[in-house]
């Protein structure tokens, strides 16, 4: 693979990453926006929803008002058909609750505009109920 294919997957990964935090700390009304018009998926918390209306529905939902974002580490790989594959681990501080780690998994798909829209979303706190 070309060392410029490397470094620009890295660079949308980690410019996506920065984007897409800021959005879900600042306006989560509008994160739906990121999400591919027709063949979104997210998975959060094991519940399953698909379409940016489901999505928008699931973030309108979540329980807090305020929430910070630090994120630990970013992986990222490109797909077969040209997407990006990225991982995210991270602590979520949400209201008054004390910070919970979580993992985060995005497939990005291109557009033939020249951006990139998330095609599929797993989230999940790190939560261990032993």
């Amino acid at each position: 693979m070309a060392a410029n294919f490397y470094a620009d997957f890295q660079r949308v990964a980690t410019a996506f990453i920065e984007a897409y935090y800021k959005l879900f700390q600042d306006d989560r009304a509008q994160i739906h926006t990121l999400y591919h018009p027709d063949y979104a998926f997210l998975t959060f918390e094991g519940e399953q929803f698909s379409g940016r209306d489901q999505i928008l529905g699931k973030y309108n939902t979540l329980p807090f008002q305020n929430v910070a974002v630090a994120v630990t580490k970013v992986d990222s790989q490109p797909t077969v058909d040209g997407g990006i594959l990225i991982m995210v681990i991270g602590q979520l501080k949400a209201d008054a609750d004390p910070p919970h780690s979580f993992s985060q998994l995005f497939h990005l798909k291109p557009t033939v505009e020249g951006g990139w829209v998330i095609a599929n979303d797993v989230f999940r706190l790190a939560l261990h109920n032993f």
